[in-house]
């Protein structure tokens, strides 16, 4: 079922609230009355609800193919496969089982030519399924043909989709019960990142983009980077890591397969000859390095015809149509000093210049296209007043002390390139001023560390978002409006790492026992000001995050306690929280763990 039909499901299965009962709870303002509530969820089919277990007597092998089945193991358990033959090695094609001991259906999925694809559902014994994943068109490639089985015994497979610069979907392995430096579980195996894109029939597919490998947490391995179009992925880089450093041999590669640099790496430094080449195979330049000191140079190390500012040298792209100064540290390549773009006949389109990433000047621009003027730190482009509902709120400035973060944090970013400007600003009074900004549309986020007893963002601060437009000889001037962390009480404490967070679809530290009681703090504002709360329970699909159905409520009392269904398999419920000054929104749940955060508890009833 696609989305927008899964949404109307939702709408109609989700009815009205249901006061079923009152009990009394201990909140931050005293004793007060807890509503009872039974919301009207789980009608709304979800991803078990489209899977039916096969057992071996259902398998259909198709034409072409024969069934395969593998010895019994000293347990007993079997599996089931359909085999063919593809560029002369068998390959699996068709259903896929494996089965417990007594003959009954643990694991199923499909095969085509050689690729995991479609639906991968695990079955509890008494025929319950416990996890269902629908594979991702491009999720399983020539590269990676079996994307289910790619974490190491005793690991956990996790799927995440998400936006950095761009829409992404990432697979990593964990190791369960482990706690590495962030406060995540232990990475251990290969971690996927893929580029999300649209695919001609309307839907999404998705383009391998990295494979790193990972033991107790560091990079250990293998690294490829992959560049091409969807289905034809190639590897333009290939590297080592050792315990987080590279080491031995490094190569870059043209699309075609040729050679764009060589280089060697010791302890994790340039080491030896490192050499570029042209699209044409001629070797350009070569470098030498004593752990990451230049000892001598050679060849040409331009640009556009201007020299690269070392350390960086020139860097083909892997289509060779373009070509930039760059630097490597650690992991990262960081693009700084002239620039050039060919089009496909190797007429000069675009050239420039790079600093830290940004591109700063235009000397050859494509028709239509020239970067915004370059504004001084002196120019003030906008005027953003904070307000907390109705009142102006200035921020406590006090330095907090050397382990802790500024007490108030301004930050940016272009809604045109999603870079990270960092433009001077001043704070006086309620105002904060924006000097420097390009003409633009860009997002600001005001961060205030209001509470002095943890970290900035966290209960009891204070945190604005907006958007807004910077227009040459002007100045911008715009209301933002504050708002509180809420300090979430019950059924965890938000002023702590919540247990489960990460990965609360498999997670047994997310699972909360029914019926669900909720309790939050106040917000600290005046307590003659009347404040409400609205709140929203969500069905979410764990594989994609997709909303099933939802139901909104609101109270008067910081309390709350939820009569749920149980969660189906490749299920969560997502409870989110809102505190409100009339019609004024004065406050939201953030959530914490491991370095991240939300603005929902996320968690599974038994």
């Amino acid at each position: 079922m696609n989305a927008p039909s899964r949404n109307r499901v939702a709408r109609r299965a989700v009815a009205a609230l249901a006061v079923v009962g009152a009990a009394w709870a201990l909140s931050a303002s005293g004793v007060v009355e807890v509503i009872v509530q039974r919301l009207a969820l789980g009608k709304a089919p979800g991803p078990a609800d489209f899977v039916t277990r096969l057992s071996a007597n259902d398998v259909e092998c198709p034409s072409g193919t024969s069934l395969r089945r593998s010895d019994p193991a000293p347990d007993g358990s079997a599996k089931l496969w359909c085999e063919t033959t593809a560029a002369l090695r068998s390959v699996r094609h068709g259903p896929y089982l494996e089965l417990y001991p007594d003959g009954s259906t643990a694991r199923q999925g499909s095969y085509l030519r050689g690729r995991q694809v479609g639906a991968w559902v695990r079955w509890a014994p008494a025929g319950k399924a416990e996890t269902v994943t629908v594979l991702r068109p491009g999720e399983s490639s020539r590269h990676i043909p079996e994307p289910e089985e790619l974490c190491p015994p005793g690991t956990t497979r996790h799927r995440s989709f998400g936006f950095d610069d761009r829409r992404r979907m990432w697979s990593e392995c964990t190791a369960p019960g482990t706690k590495g430096k962030q406060g995540k579980e232990v990475l251990a195996g290969p971690h996927v990142t893929w580029d999300e894109e649209p695919a001609p029939d309307g839907g999404t597919r998705y383009v391998l983009r990295d494979l790193m490998t990972y033991r107790d947490d560091e990079r250990h391995g293998p690294h490829l980077v992959f560049a091409g179009p969807f289905a034809r992925e190639m590897v333009v880089e290939r590297e080592t890591y050792d315990d987080g450093r590279l080491v031995g041999e490094s190569r870059s590669f043209f699309l075609d397969g040729t050679v764009r640099e060589s280089r060697n790496y010791r302890e994790g430094e340039l080491d030896g000859v490192r050499v570029g080449y042209a699209p044409d195979g001629s070797e350009r330049w070569r470098v030498t390095y004593e752990l990451g000191r230049v000892l001598a140079t050679k060849g040409d190390l331009t640009v556009a015809n201007e020299p690269c500012p070392e350390p960086s040298v020139p860097t083909f792209a892997a289509d060779g149509k373009s070509a930039f100064c760059a630097r490597r540290y650690q992991h990262f390549l960081e693009r700084s000093g002239p620039y050039i773009v060919w089009d496909a006949e190797g007429r000069v389109v675009e050239s420039g210049l790079y600093e830290s990433n940004e591109k700063k000047r235009l000397w050859i621009a494509p028709e239509g296209v020239e970067l915004p003027p370059e504004v001084s730190d002196q120019t003030q482009v906008a005027a953003i007043e904070l307000f907390v509902g109705d009142e102006p709120y200035s921020p406590d400035r006090t330095p907090r002390g050397v382990e802790k973060t500024d007490p108030v944090h301004v930050w940016f970013r272009s809604n045109r390139d999603m870079g990270y400007p960092r433009p001077r600003t001043e704070i006086r009074g309620n105002l904060v001023e924006v000097y420097g900004l390009a003409p633009g549309s860009y997002y600001m986020e005001v961060d205030v560390d209001a509470n002095t007893s943890n970290d900035v963002n966290w209960p009891g601060d204070l945190v604005a978002a907006l958007d807004f437009s910077v227009t040459e000889g002007e100045v911008t001037r715009r209301p933002a409006k504050l708002l509180y962390t809420i300090r979430l009480r019950a059924p965890r404490d938000n002023d702590i790492e919540i247990p489960g967070w990460r990965y609360p679809c498999k997670d047994p530290q997310a699972v909360l026992a029914g019926p669900v009681h909720f309790a939050w703090e106040r917000p600290p504002v005046d307590p003659a000001i009347a404040v409400s709360y609205k709140y929203r329970l969500t069905r979410r699909e764990c594989d994609t995050n997709q909303e099933i159905e939802r139901a909104d409520g609101e109270t008067t009392v910081p309390a709350l306690t939820l009569e749920l269904p149980s969660s189906r398999p490749g299920e969560l419920y997502e409870w989110g929280v809102s505190a409100w000054a009339g019609d004024k929104v004065i406050g939201q749940l953030m959530t914490f763990a491991g370095g991240g955060y939300g603005w929902s508890l996320r968690f599974r009833v038994p």
